[in-house]
């Protein structure tokens, strides 16, 4: 990837040169902008190993909404671990959202060990994935 890196940034620079100090452009802006886009991926994947922890290093500079499966996560800076103190039984209870296809016959069922309800009936016949419910 670095070699890789390294080629683009000669590349851009030749090409820059080209452009601005002969004004003679090899290449299209499509084809600079392709490269462009390429260099900045390839820097945005690449983080170096934290000597004190012994692993990746963070290296999200921007926030992206990452559409995954049917769901989305928010990829952000500067998060490496995030906490749910504030949220009560409910918010947690509301935040899986494939539970709220099923109609409890209690409004405040919390899906644990109530009689009758939908969400423990359906993960007991594979409707939502166990594992899913036992992050819940």
């Amino acid at each position: 990837m670095q070699e890789r890196m390294e080629q683009l940034v000669k590349l851009l620079n030749k090409y820059a040169y080209e452009y601005y100090v002969l004004d003679n452009p090899t290449v299209s802006d499509g084809e600079y902008d392709l490269l462009y886009d390429e260099l900045v991926k390839l820097e945005l994947e690449t983080g170096e190993i934290s000597k004190a922890l012994g692993r990746g290093k963070h290296t999200t500079r921007h926030v992206e909404l990452i559409e995954l499966f049917k769901g989305k996560v928010l990829d952000t800076p500067g998060f490496s671990s995030i906490s749910f103190e504030d949220l009560d039984k409910e918010d947690i209870r509301n935040g899986f959202v494939e539970f709220s296809k099923y109609t409890c016959p209690y409004q405040d069922c919390m899906h644990l060990k109530e009689k009758e309800c939908r969400v423990l009936e359906a993960v007991k016949n594979n409707e939502i994935l166990l594992s899913r419910y036992e992050n819940y």
